[in-house]
């Protein structure tokens, strides 16, 4: 009885120190990346190599955001994330219920190619959607890089709203329709 735990023991120990090691193995490159960007330039590019600062300076933090537009990346960045989020939810749930509400011919094609469009790599889209962003006028724009990141994040946002929908009991629809709710409203209140 007492070997028995003394083995189990020394396996845990053992896991412990794997993952240990395998954090700091993870961890390194961001730990070296925060105390490089708190160096001075010239101790950054210094041989031999140190590793803490021998004066920690943050002034790079104030060049980054003095010598490019930052905000306006950022600012950017925020508007087609939050654009595409909204959009991918509003309609994949849109999607997500109609395709586990009704049956209709194509349903299964449908699906099926939904599922499959999410394995072809999106660079195969590039070019098409760039021709189609120009001729319509929205290269450029931050409609246009919505649009894109959509069609990319649409098929994942459909199947998960799939899932949800199919958990959901129909008797919820046909209570909420007895009670006047038109199927958005239903969705909106009583399912969503």
């Amino acid at each position: 009885m007492r070997s028995n735990y003394l083995v189990n023991q020394k396996g845990t120990f053992l896991f412990y120190i794997l993952l240990a090691s395998l954090l700091i193995f993870i961890l390194f490159p961001l730990v070296w990346m925060v105390l490089t960007s708190l160096k001075s330039e010239i101790e950054t590019f210094k041989v031999p190599l140190t590793w803490l600062p021998k004066k920690f300076t943050i002034k790079s933090y104030f060049d980054m955001w003095s010598y490019q537009p930052f905000g306006l990346y950022f600012n950017n960045s925020l508007i087609v994330a939050t654009g595409t989020t909204i959009l991918a939810t509003v309609l994949g749930c849109m999607a997500g219920y109609g395709f586990s509400r009704f049956q209709f011919r194509g349903r299964q094609v449908l699906l099926i190619t939904f599922l499959t469009s999410r394995m072809l790599p999106t660079i195969l889209l590039i070019i098409p959607f760039f021709k189609l962003m120009v001729k319509v006028g929205l290269y450029n724009t931050h409609m246009g890089l919505i649009i894109a990141y959509t069609s990319f994040a649409l098929p994942i946002s459909t199947w998960l709203a799939l899932g949800f929908f199919e958990s959901v009991p129909k008797e919820l629809d046909e209570s909420a329709m007895i009670d006047g709710c038109n199927r958005l409203s239903m969705l909106y209140k009583v399912i969503g």
